[in-house]
């Protein structure tokens, strides 16, 4: 994140999420790559007849 003060903003998706809340983190940064303003990393699992 390029402005610490943009956590409001950016802490405000988590709406959408009705249970099981993803971790995240923020981490003010000096520079992005390609000019964004945030970096996102993400883990996903898919869960196979209830298997891992």
């Amino acid at each position: 994140m390029l402005d610490i003060r943009e956590y409001g903003r950016f802490n405000g998706v988590y709406i959408f999420f009705k249970k099981d809340l993803p971790a995240r983190t923020c981490v003010q940064a000096a520079k992005l790559p390609f000019g964004a303003r945030v970096e996102i990393g993400a883990i996903a699992c898919v869960l196979n007849s209830g298997k891992l």
